[in-house]
């Protein structure tokens, strides 16, 4: 099983209940590993077909939803899961409209 929304929100969930907003004073690179080296062991449990090799594909997915400085994406794949993570961090309130960009340009070099 892939990346769904479901499991989207469930990992921005859990994420928001442990760190807060994206601006949260505990959202340190030492909490966001220990974070996703958590979730690698409960996502599978919870979503039983879903599979995750490292925590670091976890990490991948949290990066895409909160980065800060994302302008221009230069591939479709990175556009989508932009786009999927982002929204649910918003939806959970990791992150607040303030934190989205003012502008995206997507582009695909084909």
């Amino acid at each position: 099983m892939k990346w769904t929304g479901k499991i989207r929100r469930y990992l921005y969930e859990e994420l928001y209940k442990s760190c807060g907003s994206y601006g949260s004073p505990t959202f340190t690179n030492k909490a966001k590993v220990e974070f996703c080296k958590r979730m690698k062991e409960e996502l599978p449990k919870k979503f039983k077909s879903f599979e995750v090799k490292t925590y670091k594909a976890i990490q991948n997915q949290i990066d895409w939803g909160v980065q800060r400085k994302q302008s221009t994406i230069n591939s479709r794949g990175f556009v989508y899961n932009y786009i999927l993570n982002r929204a649910a961090a918003l939806e959970c309130g990791v992150l607040k409209s303030k934190d989205l960009p003012e502008m995206l340009l997507a582009s695909d070099p084909e």
